[in-house]
């Protein structure tokens, strides 16, 4: 008896889907239902690609990627990406919930600058810390895990402990998750410092600082110290 022919069909992806996957080589973006692009960027799409891939490499990095993803999951929220914007920095979708338990999603607002005077494995380094720390402040506003400092002066700007902790400072040097951690498992130098864009720094020394860096006044370190 003879066997029917087995045809072999081939199919061709669509021209938008090898798009897809030429633009989301990261399968936690690709596979995350709760990860969304407002915005696309062909050049900070690369970037962001580069960093990720570095982040991944790590297992800070894979750790911060596993809570985000499961924060989305659990509670239903989403993280909004924009990548054609001129700022970088993370955005609670409700602000209040942030820092209340609840837990809420983000708009993270990627604008990874070039550095021309940086060879190609500093800019990847640099870029890979940049979005670490901002993924983190958005793993800190999905679990409502959001720090405000409600007990400094009203010239601080309100998250200054969340950018120490975040960054890994003071009294939260020993977090298991933050941008020195991820740092020092990958080799690259400490962050020593917080600076914020009205001349407000943190200090890895537990110290606040206020003012421009010719006039400092040095703060009691009250806030940093464990």
């Amino acid at each position: 008896m003879q066997r029917p022919t087995v045809l072999k069909l081939s199919l061709q992806p669509h021209e938008n889907e090898i798009h897809h996957q030429e633009s989301f080589r990261m399968k936690w973006f690709y596979n995350n239902q709760g990860v969304s692009f407002v915005s696309y960027n062909n050049e900070q799409m690369k970037w962001l690609n580069e960093a990720m891939e570095e982040i991944e490499s790590s297992l800070t990095g894979r750790q911060l990627l596993q809570r985000i993803d499961a924060a989305l999951r659990s509670k239903q929220l989403k993280l909004s990406i924009h990548l054609s914007t001129q700022d970088t920095g993370v955005k609670a979708h409700k602000d209040h919930y942030a820092d209340s338990y609840l837990g809420t999603g983000s708009d993270f607002y990627c604008n990874l600058r070039q550095n021309n005077q940086m060879r190609e494995n500093e800019r990847i380094r640099e870029n890979a810390c940049i979005v670490f720390h901002e993924l983190l402040h958005a793993l800190h506003n999905l679990e409502g895990r959001r720090l405000k400092n409600n007990e400094l002066d009203q010239g601080f700007h309100p998250l200054l402990l969340e950018e120490a902790k975040t960054v890994g400072l003071g009294k939260y040097s020993a977090e298991n998750l933050s941008e020195n951690a991820f740092r020092y498992e990958k080799g690259y130098p400490r962050r020593t410092f917080y600076q914020h864009y009205n001349d407000i720094t943190i200090n890895d020394d537990g110290t606040v600082r206020k003012g421009p860096s010719n006039h400092i006044s040095k703060l009691p370190p009250l806030y940093f110290k464990k």
